[in-house]
């Protein structure tokens, strides 16, 4: 029960922000898409305490030289997301769930936003884990099938 219960608190406050995570997507879209990026990948901290951080990365794991301050917005939302369940004996297995939740929403952003049409490939990744959601399928990747 508790587990529906969280994942379904999850859902309605990150849908609740999916405007906002649109606009922020815009707004990074604005700034133009690097010639030499294949991938898109959004960065997740590990733990309980969620922020994310936007990159174009290239196929052999290399970043580009762009950063983007405007999704820094929705730190507040990602920071509180799990806060009721800190203390909850089923954290992990609700962080988990948390973790495949957000890496919907992102899709369903990205799908709404200027980016719908950018043939890259997007993830979700998972700091310090190397975990990664494919934001086409919700599928985990390893990291081998990440960077190949």
């Amino acid at each position: 029960m508790e587990y529906s219960t969280a994942i379904n608190s999850v859902r309605r406050k990150l849908d609740s922000e999916l405007d906002n995570l649109v606009s922020v997507l815009n707004s990074i879209f604005e700034h133009g898409v690097p010639e030499t990026a294949d991938k898109i990948v959004i960065w997740i901290p590990l733990g309980h305490r969620y922020s994310l951080n936007f990159s174009y990365m290239t196929n052999d794991a290399n970043e580009t030289d762009h950063e983007f301050p405007q999704t820094k917005v929705l730190n507040p939302l990602l920071d509180d997301i799990l806060s009721d369940y800190t203390d909850s004996e089923h954290l992990d297995e609700i962080s988990k769930l948390t973790d495949l939740e957000v890496a919907a929403w992102l899709r369903k952003g990205l799908q709404s936003s200027s980016f719908r049409d950018v043939e890259l490939h997007k993830v979700m990744a998972i700091n310090n884990v190397c975990a990664y959601f494919d934001l086409a399928t919700l599928e985990y990747l390893e990291d081998d099938e990440m960077w190949d």
